[in-house]
Formats: structure tokens, C-alpha cells, sequence
């Protein structure tokens, strides 16, 4: 259970720092005159949320396997 809800923190963390970055390059792009939304960098960074949700729905179960139960003295 403790791996599940890791995973389920890990995608719901990762979409969230994605959608942050996504959005400050967003504002960027759009301050500095960068183009449009629909510009080939502003789709691509569109999707970031998506890959850091993937990464954190990965990473974070490996790292809560790999670190020892509390009380545990390994």
C-alpha cells in the first residue's frame, strides 16, 4: 500500500512542478515575444506536465521501496 500511495503522490507531484514549469515558460514565451501558443516550443513545453507525472509516477515508488521501513534497523 505504501508503494501505491507513493505512486499516486509521485504523478499527482510531478503534473504539479510540470504545470508550474509549463506555465513560467509559457509567460515567458509570451512576455518576450516568443510567438504564439501555438508556436512548436510552446506545444512542446505544453506537454511537460505530462512527462513529469510519468517520472514522479516512476520515481517516487522506487525511492519509498528503497528506503527502510520506520523503526527498521537494516
Amino acid at each position: 500500500m505504501r508503494i501505491l500511495g507513493a505512486a499516486a503522490a509521485g504523478l499527482f507531484g510531478g503534473w504539479l512542478l510540470g504545470f508550474l514549469l509549463s506555465s513560467a515558460v509559457h509567460m515567458a514565451l509570451h512576455y518576450t515575444g516568443g510567438g504564439s501558443d501555438g508556436t512548436g516550443a510552446a506545444v512542446a513545453v505544453g506537454l511537460v506536465p505530462y512527462a513529469t507525472a510519468l517520472i514522479g509516477a516512476v520515481a517516487v515508488p522506487v525511492i519509498a521501496a528503497k528506503r527502510p521501513e520506520e523503526g527498521d534497523d537494516r
